[in-house]
């Protein structure tokens, strides 16, 4: 499509601009067996602040995605250092839905699941608390 009045221009090759946009190549598939059992590992990530807030004006959620199901439960929070005690509500939640336990939580390493307090909670009911590289969600 040509927009009117533009003439055709020549731009010199900029090598900034072509490492720029380079993309992430995906990972091999077959590197991640999904687990069979619900709650076997469940993935937890927290994004925000969105420009759309809930209804309950809160500009970040929190997802847990179990990996066997892939059921996704997502938390509206009104800061981000509300998730420990949003972990918490959903990790009694979702033990007493299924009746079965959280065995493994799998993070992004993000500050907000890094707290003493977080450590000393998965420790305390057995769950392991596994860190991926941030911003690899290949």
């Amino acid at each position: 499509m040509a927009i009117a009045g533009l003439k055709s221009y020549n731009l010199d090759l900029c090598e900034h601009c072509i490492y720029g946009r380079q993309r992430r190549i995906s990972f091999v598939r077959g590197g991640h067996d999904r687990k069979k059992n619900v709650l076997e590992l469940v993935h937890s990530y927290v994004f925000g602040p969105v420009n759309i807030k809930s209804l309950g004006e809160a500009p970040y959620f929190v997802t847990f995605i179990d990996d066997a199901s892939r059921k996704v439960w997502a938390c509206p929070m009104k800061n981000k250092s509300e998730v420990f005690g949003t972990f918490q509500k959903f990790h009694v939640a979702v033990e007493r839905e299924t009746k079965k336990l959280l065995k493994c939580l799998r993070i992004d390493n993000g500050g907000e699941y890094c707290s003493n307090a977080f450590k000393e909670y998965c420790n305390k009911f057995g769950i392991k608390h596994e860190k991926i590289v941030p911003s690899t969600p290949q």
